[in-house]
């Protein structure tokens, strides 16, 4: 369940700072929500792909595999969603989107746990997706233990933020960002990693869930609010 108190804290806080924030949030009143959407993949068959997400690629990855899969230690079991193939490494993504959904403000919460990769063990989010050239990325690596936001602007990957954060193979992680307007929050495994301002992308875009480079991992209770 998405922890609406903490999520909703970056906006008051970066208002009043006038930038990025230092600390953890203080209280504030929550963003108004108007849709809410819960993906636990129990109710799709096994082996095929879950309802209500289109399934996509940034750059190139001929080898990119997403099926419901059974998982008995699944937070939510029976079922879980699965991303077992590779990308061609690098920038390429794989993407999980959230079908006829586009946001300008959200709040997306889900538990992973990465299951391997030389290259990238991890799992993130995308928002306010344009087009395979314009996007925000959200990723938290295992392989360097850091959490990243990057911004991809006509093509052009820049990082706005990374701080360390502990990312373990095989085990379950929450992640958690909220943005609204030019400002973002993102949380790992319920703490604050970052929180700051960015004003390159605001229009209005499609969310979901991503894979990158040769990583793999299983996702489950993704929840979008908006």
């Amino acid at each position: 369940m998405i922890r609406k108190a903490a999520a909703c804290a970056v906006i008051a806080l970066l208002a009043a700072a006038g930038g990025a924030a230092a600390g953890p949030p203080g209280p504030l009143h929550p963003l108004p929500r108007q849709r809410q959407r819960f993906f636990t993949f129990d109710r799709d068959a096994a082996g095929g792909l879950p309802a209500g997400l289109d399934f996509g690629i940034v750059g190139r990855g001929p080898a990119v595999h997403w099926e419901v899969r059974r998982d008995a230690r699944a937070p939510s079991a029976p079922n879980v969603l699965v991303q077992t193939g590779q990308t061609a490494g690098g920038d390429n993504l794989a993407l999980a989107l959230v079908a006829g959904l586009t946001a300008a403000d959200a709040e997306l919460t889900v538990r992973f746990m990465p299951l391997g990769g030389q290259e990238a063990q991890g799992a993130g989010f995308i928002y306010r997706y344009q087009d395979p050239e314009n996007f925000y990325l959200v990723w938290a690596n295992g392989k360097d233990e850091t959490c990243l936001l990057t911004r991809v602007k006509k093509g052009k990957f820049k990082i706005l933020d990374t701080q360390d954060a502990i990312v373990t193979g095989g085990v379950w992680h929450t992640l958690h960002l909220v943005f609204a307007k030019n400002t973002y929050a993102i949380y790992l495994d319920e703490e604050l990693v970052m929180a700051g301002k960015d004003k390159g992308l605001l229009a209005p875009g499609r969310v979901g869930l991503c894979i990158r480079g040769d990583a793999s991992a299983s996702f489950d209770d993704f929840q979008v609010s908006d």
